[in-house]
């Protein structure tokens, strides 16, 4: 065999070394493009969608990612032509019936696809109304005027659970109630028909069935129906109904739940004994997707000026001095009375003094809600009695 010679050496050096790298001289520095591609989509109105009349608005803005990447077609009818593009769209159907609208995303790399049915009536259909009652009470635990009105637009549903006369034991808020839901000022659409069906969405910012449509979800049925166990907070809720043509109606209304605790009688060891506290337990809501938003808290503490045992041979008393401290679930320490004007928004005799604490859902919002501790604090070294205190959660 011959020897190789300088020129032919070289190239097969080249060859060997362009055949080595041939798997990364083409390799692209991007990263991998996301796969993390959803069609999310709703529509209003949900209901009495009739035909050649009701403009029919679609929006795909919850589509993921929501970050100006992703394209959007839709398909109004299910026939696989697309009617139109961007985010946001409508469209008014000129027949009656039962229709596949799908939309579908991309971002260039990835795409996705959901469908769902929308009913659409005929123009002359009658339409019942829906009507999902209110409760108001007159006044509320301090035999105030109590609020009435709407809440954006919506009825709405006001429960007070209060206890006047809680035992120093209980030292809790975590109570629940009852109430009823009153769809029976529900109208047909005219005297020749009458209501089929009463469906309950006990919170319409919640997928239950897992449909993707958060407010259309049967979590109860009835023209009333009893809901049990309701605890502290708000819920939003709706009622669809459907007379006997198959038409139908829903709407929407708010639930709130209020609450009072009072305690007389307390007493609180001094600061050398269980750190001088008592400790309440309360749970706050503050979420935003499921629209159970706390207002405020407002707290109430009363207790005498001066110890009665006072200081042993001399006539004089000591003064006491207990504050409100409050720790979120993580047991941050939040905010406290001590460096607040002391007796803001209450009233008390020159025996006794008075210290109010009011926290607003920006608070509870910045801490995190769930369970919170309310700690009533003895600053000296001897014991406090003849307490009273008080806690007032408002949602509304």
């Amino acid at each position: 065999m011959k020897p190789v010679s300088g020129p032919a050496t070289i190239l097969l050096a080249l060859l060997f070394t362009a055949s080595s790298m041939a798997g990364c001289i083409f390799e692209s520095d991007d990263p991998e493009p996301a796969s993390n591609v959803e069609a999310i989509f709703d529509w209003t109105p949900k209901t009495s969608i009739q035909a050649t009349t009701t403009l029919v608005s679609f929006n795909g803005d919850a589509s993921i990612p929501n970050d100006g990447s992703l394209t959007y077609r839709w398909d109004f009818n299910g026939d696989g032509d697309i009617d139109a593009s961007g985010n946001e769209s409508s469209n008014i159907y000129a027949n009656p019936g039962t229709f596949e609208v799908t939309l579908t995303v991309t971002d260039g790399f990835s795409e996705h696809s959901k469908s769902k049915e929308i009913v659409v009536i005929p123009k002359d259909a009658v339409k019942p109304i829906a009507d999902a009652g209110s409760l108001n009470p007159p006044s509320d635990c301090d035999d105030d005027e109590a609020p009435s009105g709407t809440v954006q637009g919506d009825e709405f549903y006001l429960i007070y659970i209060c206890e006047p006369d809680k035992d120093a034991g209980d030292r809790t808020t975590r109570e629940t109630t009852s109430v009823t839901l009153d769809g029976s000022g529900s109208d047909p659409g005219s005297t020749n028909h009458y209501i089929e069906s009463w469906s309950w969405d006990l919170n319409i910012d919640f997928d239950s069935d897992g449909n993707g449509i958060d407010d259309d979800d049967e979590d109860a049925t009835g023209e009333e129906y009893d809901w049990i166990d309701l605890p502290i907070g708000e819920s939003h809720i709706s009622l669809l109904v459907t007379n006997n043509e198959g038409h139908t109606d829903s709407m929407s209304a708010w639930v709130f739940v209020h609450y009072k605790g009072e305690w007389d009688e307390l007493h609180v060891n001094a600061n050398t004994s269980d750190d001088g506290e008592l400790v309440f337990d309360t749970t706050f809501h503050y979420d935003r997707d499921m629209n159970n938003k706390i207002k405020r808290v407002n707290m109430l503490l009363l207790y005498p000026k001066y110890d009665d045992d006072g200081v042993p041979g001399t006539g004089q008393y000591r003064e006491h001095e207990l504050n409100i401290y409050m720790y979120n679930s993580t047991e941050e320490h939040v905010v406290n009375t001590t460096s607040s004007e002391r007796g803001q928004g209450c009233t008390a005799d020159e025996e006794h003094v008075c210290v109010t604490l009011e926290i607003t859902q920006y608070v509870i919002d910045s801490y995190e809600d769930g369970d919170w501790e309310i700690r009533v604090t003895n600053a000296n070294a001897y014991d406090a009695d003849e307490v009273e205190f008080s806690i007032e959660i408002q949602y509304k």
